[in-house]
């Protein structure tokens, strides 16, 4: 029986999401707003070939709100 690859993925794109300034993390935030409206248009009109292409953008975005809400709590208790 093989085992299970443990994937390391997710602490890989939080890194690449730390770095990075309140304000980027916002600029981010609004493109992903954008562009996941722009797949619901081509869903809608039967463009999109697959439905699954906007799950990187929705955990994306799950990740950026994570850290800028970090970052909120961490100011409201310093």
């Amino acid at each position: 029986m093989a085992k299970a690859k443990k994937d390391t993925t997710k602490k890989n794109k939080m890194a690449d999401v730390r770095p990075m300034t309140d304000d980027q993390i916002t600029k981010r935030i609004e493109d992903i707003a954008k562009e996941q409206m722009n797949l619901r248009f081509q869903k809608s009109s039967g463009q999109l070939p697959n439905i699954k292409a906007a799950l990187p953008l929705r955990k994306e975005n799950a990740r950026l709100k994570t850290e800028q809400s970090a970052r909120r709590n961490k100011q409201k208790t310093a």
